[in-house]
Order: C-alpha cells, then sequence, then structure tokens
C-alpha cells in the first residue's frame, strides 16, 4: 500500500497558519449563530414528535431532527479542529480504552454486516494522554472506516479490525479496513479538513483530520496507507510510559 503521512500535506507552513486562524475565527462565529437555533429547531421536532399520533408525520419529523443533529455534529467538529481544547493528560490503559471504543461500535458495525474485531497486544501499554479525546480519535477513524465500507458496493465480507502493537518504547494503534481505499489525489487531501473523498465514500472528510488534529497535540503522529480496491490502514504512533 501507498502511504500518506500527516506532514505531506498540499499546504506550505505560511498558508496552514493562515487557514486555522480563519478556521479558529470562523468557528468562534458559527457556535453561536447556529447551535441556538439548531437546539430550538430540535426541541420543537421532539416535542411534535411526541403529541403527534400520524405515523408519516413522526417519521418526517425523525429525519428532520437526525439532520439537525447531523448539522449540530459538524459544527462541533469544525470547532474542535479550528480551537482544540487543551489535553488534561493522565495514565491512560490503551487496551482498556480501545476496548470501550471497540465496544461501543460493535452494535452498529453488527446492524451494518461489518465484522469488527479487536486484537489485543501481549500487554498493556500505559500512555500520557488525555482519554476522552483519545476516544474521540479512535471513534472517528472507526467511524470513517465503517462509512467506506458501508457505501462499497461489492459482495464481500466487510471487515474493520483494531489492533496494537508494542515496537521499541512506544506503541502503534492500527485501524484498518477492506473496503475501496484511496486514490492517490483522496491519500494527498487525506488530512485536509475540507476535502470530502466521496468517490472512497468517506463522508465530510472530517474523521481523518480531527483524529490528525488530536494526534498532533499528543505529540503523536498519524500515517494513512491506501490502496485503490485493497483497504486502508490508519497508522497512529504514541509514546509509552
Amino acid at each position: 500500500m501507498q502511504k500518506a503521512n500527516a506532514s505531506s500535506v498540499s499546504l506550505n507552513s505560511d498558508q496552514a497558519v493562515y487557514l486555522e486562524r480563519k478556521l479558529a475565527e470562523f468557528a468562534a462565529g458559527i457556535g453561536h449563530e447556529l447551535n441556538n437555533p439548531l437546539a430550538s429547531i430540535g426541541g420543537r421536532v421532539q416535542l411534535l414528535m411526541k403529541t403527534t399520533s400520524d405515523e408519516q408525520l413522526r417519521r418526517d419529523l425523525s429525519d428532520i431532527y437526525s439532520e439537525v443533529r447531523r448539522a449540530g455534529d459538524l459544527i462541533s467538529d469544525i470547532r474542535l479542529y479550528a480551537c482544540p481544547p487543551v489535553p488534561v493528560l493522565d495514565n491512560v490503559n490503551i487496551t482498556k480504552l480501545l476496548q470501550s471504543v471497540v465496544d461501543s461500535f460493535t452494535g452498529l458495525c453488527a446492524e451494518k454486516n461489518i465484522r469488527l474485531e479487536f486484537s489485543q497486544p501481549l500487554s498493556d501499554p500505559i500512555v500520557k494522554a488525555d482519554y476522552s479525546q483519545m476516544n474521540v480519535l479512535f471513534s472517528a477513524l472507526i467511524r470513517n472506516s465503517m462509512e467506506a465500507l458501508e457505501n462499497d458496493s461489492r459482495e464481500f465480507v466487510k471487515q474493520i479490525t483494531v489492533s496494537a502493537e508494542l515496537p521499541g518504547n512506544g506503541v502503534e494503534i492500527i485501524i484498518s479496513d477492506n473496503g475501496p481505499g484511496m486514490t492517490d489525489e483522496e491519500k494527498e487531501h487525506a488530512f485536509d479538513p475540507y476535502y470530502s473523498a466521496r468517490q472512497a465514500n468517506r463522508g465530510l472528510g472530517f474523521g481523518l483530520c480531527k483524529a490528525q488534529k488530536i494526534a498532533q497535540m499528543h505529540g503523536a503522529t498519524m500515517t494513512v496507507e491506501s490502496a485503490p480496491n485493497e483497504g486502508t490502514r490508519v497508522i497512529v504512533e504514541l509514546n509509552c510510559q
């Protein structure tokens, strides 16, 4: 598989700084301007769902509420990427963290006929990290793989594998899938926040860049290995205690 590293982005350093500053300004305003009306719409929709007896209307309202939540999640992703909170570091057991993340996706993957497997390391590596942010990071990577597999029209056994390896003094967490993979162009833009890899069916492109931002804040590296029809592997390297 060919690799895309988080350091090999298509922007130069000045452009990247400018983009992040503008994105931070945008995120600061968008939360106030959009979250309040979205909360109001969502509240009204929920109230109507409780009071109506019309089943078709209930289904329509449920669809509206789902889209309101999706818009809210996108705003949260933008704010996280543009204005990430400072990590609150503590000793984190990577095995237990990954098991918790995998467990949270087991039911959803089963509904979509996707196998989700966790290959535990022989020992329990401990890293200095923000537990909540690591949870968001690995959840984003699993969701990214799940979206790619869900929209893959080929007939095959769809699978996501989560594993951890212990090379030297670090730990490598690997999230791999056997989905459609990425083209060279998609790998080039893999960490760009606004790029939409629709050909790979990977949603709005915020999953990988959000994960990368959290990894950078923890002094970790993230690498993507992928090729068309050969699946995708995302490797996150963290330093152990």
